[in-house]
């Protein structure tokens, strides 16, 4: 079993580069260690798709689970903190918006998949979305690890009337 282990250890770190080698080792260690990151707030399909659906005038909201589990700010900045997508460098319709939102989206799927975390996209941009302890969603802008509130959406038309959101 350990020389599988280091025998796809060894193919991720010659074929991937730094990206894989970090998203592997970070995989291995939060999908061990995320439980506890996560709160044991609960927040029911019917509450996500509501502010999803109302709040931020989404046109097709899809939500994929019953239930989820809010994260806290402090938690949540911890997970995208050690997140290895810090080594990519943006490219225009190579690795852009879309792409830092997806592959930010599965990796917080990969490490806390009851984790009420998602992907989402505007005409002119794609960014995720999250909803915290305080049952309130928040957009995530995952080239600047920023939140962003309802009100300030509101008034940035790259963030609002949001036409895709997959939690």
């Amino acid at each position: 079993m350990v020389w599988k282990k280091l025998e796809v250890w060894n193919y991720v770190k010659a074929n991937f580069g730094k990206l894989m080698l970090g998203a592997f080792k970070a995989g291995a260690w939060f999908w061990v260690n995320s439980s506890p990151l996560l709160s044991t707030t609960e927040i029911s399909y019917d509450a996500v798709k509501s502010q999803a659906q109302f709040d931020f005038k989404t046109k097709v909201p899809a939500v994929t689970e019953h239930n989820f589990r809010t994260i806290s700010k402090e938690n949540l900045m911890k997970l995208v903190n050690f997140f290895p997508i810090r080594y990519v460098k943006w490219t225009e319709e190579k690795f852009d918006c879309d792409d830092f939102a997806l592959t930010l989206t599965g990796f917080m799927r990969m490490v806390c998949p009851d984790i009420a975390f998602g992907y989402a996209q505007t005409k002119t941009h794609a960014f995720n979305v999250v909803c915290l302890d305080d049952g309130v969603m928040y957009l995530f802008e995952p080239q600047s690890n920023r939140l962003i509130t309802l009100k300030e959406a509101k008034e940035d038309p790259q963030y609002y009337e949001i036409y895709l959101m997959v939690i």
